[in-house]
């Protein structure tokens, strides 16, 4: 487990670092606008999925057989603290809310992408739980 969070958290500062790396370079290239809380929404992203990737992890190991369910509940955690931090966000800054939006949602599917990808592995390799029913 150790070594699966240690490799996650170093996914995730790459992908934070590359995230405002990219959108700084596309700031000076004048293509896009920052977003007013672009740097909370990534500092945000990064440590919520840290945070429920570790309690998908710990969920695992003491019962492994209910992944779906653990995951499920991690999926409504996170529906609610990030429909409260964009909620948040808009409510403090209504005139850059639609760029805060977009790049909350792009940041959101790229840290998700993350977490799926490196919950995989980890999840298919794995025993698959018994079906109950009798090997032939």
């Amino acid at each position: 487990m150790k070594n699966s969070m240690l490799r996650f958290f170093l996914l995730v500062f790459g992908l934070a670092a590359l995230l405002y790396a990219g959108l700084s370079g596309a700031v000076s290239q004048g293509l896009v606008s920052r977003p007013s809380y672009s740097d909370e929404i990534i500092l945000f992203l990064a440590l919520a999925h840290l945070g429920l990737f570790g309690f998908v992890l710990r969920r695992l190991d003491a019962r492994p057989e209910d992944f779906v369910k653990i995951y499920l509940g991690s999926t409504v955690l996170r529906i609610l603290f990030f429909g409260l931090f964009i909620f948040l966000v808009l409510r403090m800054d209504p005139v850059s809310g639609p760029a805060n939006a977009l790049f909350f949602l792009l940041c959101y599917f790229l840290f998700t992408g993350l977490e799926v990808a490196a919950l995989y592995p980890i999840v298919s390799k794995r025993k698959p739980a018994k079906q109950g029913q009798k090997e032939d």
